[in-house]
């Protein structure tokens, strides 16, 4: 089962900053919050200085606010490769999208042309049977088959990786913990091209579809976590004023539980 959004949320405006309450907030590695709504400069509001430049992708209105829209040729490129601190292999990575193209597979997060940094991607290829995936030197570390079907509209997706070797993978649709059918023992590594949102390597395998926001962390985020991210994305987001101040409902932590019995009934 695929829960749906249950929340309406708006995105915190441009200017708006991160604070200690935003989730992970001391592993926040990459924040591409996409609320610009126009130009080409697309800003990281996780304090890393690693802004993106957009290289073709639309902006348009999203369901919670500026979104890009990519059109499989389309892609961002951010300054520096993401810094996993010495630990690429304890990772999360999570995207808001809206898959349009259900014939290919999709690059959420890829590297320019360096084997062995991750690649994460939704892949909708019929003889794969659809799901997602997560990549390292052209070897699926983990893979979740049977459970993507494109139709379900904007949703969040995920990727967590909580140390080396096979059993550490995690994979995620809308806070909802994936059956794996790939687990492999394969590691990442560090990297130091430019992070690329979008497309693999070489121009290949590009993403078509909106694009909300899509974040990183250099440790895996708890199942709580991301229900929590799912159910409140910006909490802990606010505008630049006298103080920070928060944007959005903040889910109660009675909230949280009935999310939780809900996936376990499921």
């Amino acid at each position: 089962m695929i829960l749906p959004v249950t929340n309406s949320i708006v995105k915190p405006p441009v200017g708006s900053i991160v604070t200690p309450d935003y989730i992970g907030y001391d592993n926040l590695a990459l924040l591409l919050m996409l609320n610009e709504g126009g130009g080409d400069k697309v800003f990281d509001l996780s304090g890393n200085g690693n802004t993106a430049s957009r290289n073709g992708p639309i902006w348009q209105p999203g369901d919670t606010g500026p979104s890009l829209y990519f059109d499989g040729s389309d892609y961002i490129t951010c300054a520096k490769a993401v810094n996993y601190r010495g630990s690429p292999n304890t990772v999360t990575i999570m995207a808001w999208i809206n898959a349009t193209d259900l014939q290919n597979r999709m690059t959420i997060v890829g590297c320019e042309n360096e084997a062995g940094v991750i690649q994460f991607e939704v892949n909708t290829v019929v003889d794969l049977g659809g799901g997602l995936n997560a990549i390292s030197a052209g070897v699926y570390v983990a893979q979740a088959l049977q459970n993507w079907d494109g139709e379900i509209g904007w949703c969040l997706v995920g990727y967590t990786r909580s140390g080396t070797g096979a059993g550490t993978h995690g994979l995620w649709i809308n806070a909802e913990s994936q059956t794996l059918d790939t687990d492999a023992a394969n590691n990442f590594s560090q990297g130091s091209n430019p992070t690329v949102v979008g497309r693999r390597a070489a121009a290949s395998q590009g993403y078509q579809g909106g694009l909300g926001w899509v974040a990183i962390w250099n440790r895996a985020l708890s199942p709580d976590e991301i229900l929590e991210l799912y159910w409140n994305p910006f909490r802990g987001i606010g505008e630049r004023r006298g103080r920070a101040e928060l944007i959005g409902y903040v889910a109660a932590a009675a909230d949280i539980a009935v999310l939780r019995r809900r996936i376990e009934a499921a």
